[in-house]
């Protein structure tokens, strides 16, 4: 059985801009999307609370950095 990658789906909004850290599915970066990645702020991998999946840069740990993306994203 063969293993099929395909690039991910990723939604847009009305005006076609890309929606990556939506993370709450509501078709708009918002406070929701920064109260999400905030609420594991400061927490590296081993931690209970760390998720990868808010690590945007990958670097082992949620920091300012991950969350100014998401509010950055926000403003565009």
């Amino acid at each position: 059985m063969a293993s099929s990658f395909e690039e991910p789906h990723i939604p847009v909004s009305d005006e076609g801009k890309p929606l990556v850290y939506n993370f709450d599915g509501s078709g708009k970066i918002d406070d929701s999307d920064v109260e999400r990645i905030a609420s594991h702020w400061n927490t590296a991998k081993g931690d209970a609370d760390y998720d990868a999946f808010y690590d945007l840069d990958d670097d082992g740990t949620v920091t300012v950095k991950d969350i100014m993306k998401v509010t950055a994203a926000m403003t565009e």
